[in-house]
C-alpha cells in the first residue's frame, strides 16, 4: 500500500481501509465446507447404524442368537419349541398360541439353553435400538406354529403349510428389508424363509411384493418429519425354511 503526504500538515497519510467483512466467495465456501461435514456426519451414522443391524441380525445378541438357541433346544429336546415329547406334533407349543416373554426364557432355560443378551436380564426376548431418524424402537421375539404358503406341485400355484416361525415385531422397514437380504439373499416381501406378516400366509399371491412400508411413514401413520418415530411392522422368519 503507497502512502501520500498532507502537504498541510506535512505527514504521510494512508488511503481508507476496506470495512471488515466476508465476501460473497468466502461465504460460499463456508457454506460448501459446512453442507460436506452435514453430509459426512450422516454417512457415518447411516454407517453406524448398519454396523448395528448386521450384528444384530447375525451374531449372539439377538435375531441370530434366538435363531441358535431355537435350533439348540429342538436337538437337545428331541423336538421343536414346547411340543409334547411323548406324541410331537412337529409344531411349536403342539400348534398353540405364541410363545413369548417369560414362557420363551424359562422354557429354553430349563432346557439348558444360553439366551441371548437381548436388552439385558429379563429382557432377553427384547432388543432396543435407533431408526433411522436416532428415536428409540424396541423389538419383540416370538415362536409360534402359523400358516405359510408353499408351492403345490404346480407353477404358480401355492398352498398353506404350517410352520414354526419367529415372529419380529417393533421393525422398522429398512432393519425389515436388511433381515430378508441378509436371510435371503434378495428383498421379497412374499416369498423366501423372511417374509411381511400380511404376506407370510397368502397361497393366492403369486408374485413378488415389496415391503409395504418405507422409512418415510411416521409412527401412527402419515408422513415423517426428521425428528418422527419411525412407523414399524411384524416380520416372519421360518425356522423350517431349507
Amino acid at each position: 500500500m503507497t502512502s501520500t503526504r498532507d502537504p498541510a500538515m506535512n505527514r504521510p497519510t494512508t488511503p481508507p481501509r476496506r470495512a471488515a467483512g466476508f465476501t460473497l466467495i468466502e461465504l460460499s465456501i463456508a457454506l460448501i465446507v459446512i453442507g460436506m461435514l452435514i453430509s459426512m456426519a450422516k454417512v457415518g451414522g447411516d454407517l453406524m447404524r448398519q454396523s448395528t443391524y448386521v450384528k444384530l441380525i447375525n451374531d449372539f445378541i439377538f435375531i441370530g442368537g434366538w435363531h441358535n438357541a431355537y435350533g439348540s433346544y429342538t436337538v437337545g429336546q428331541g423336538h421343536v419349541l414346547l411340543d409334547d415329547p411323548a406324541s410331537p406334533t412337529g409344531l411349536v407349543n403342539e400348534g398353540g398360541d405364541a410363545v413369548c416373554r417369560e414362557d420363551l426364557v424359562s422354557a429354553l432355560l430349563a432346557a439348558g439353553v444360553n439366551l441371548p443378551s437381548g436388552r439385558g436380564v429379563g429382557f432377553e426376548t427384547h432388543y432396543g435400538y435407533q431408526d433411522s431418524n436416532g428415536n428409540p424402537q424396541d423389538m419383540e421375539v416370538c415362536f409360534q406354529a402359523l400358516d405359510w404358503a408353499v408351492p403345490d406341485g404346480a407353477i404358480g400355484s401355492y398352498r398353506k403349510d404350517k410352520h414354526n416361525v419367529m415372529i419380529l415385531t417393533g421393525v422398522t422397514p429398512d432393519l425389515a428389508r436388511m433381515i430378508d437380504a441378509q436371510k435371503d439373499g434378495l428383498v421379497d416381501a412374499r416369498f423366501g424363509c423372511v417374509r411381511e406378516e400380511r404376506y407370510a400366509d397368502r397361497a393366492d399371491i403369486t408374485s413378488s411384493r415389496t415391503w409395504s412400508m418405507t422409512n418415510a411413514q411416521a409412527w401412527g401413520g402419515g408422513a415423517a418429519t426428521d425428528e418422527s418415530q419411525i412407523d414399524v411392522l411384524t416380520v416372519h422368519v421360518s425356522m423350517d425354511c431349507n
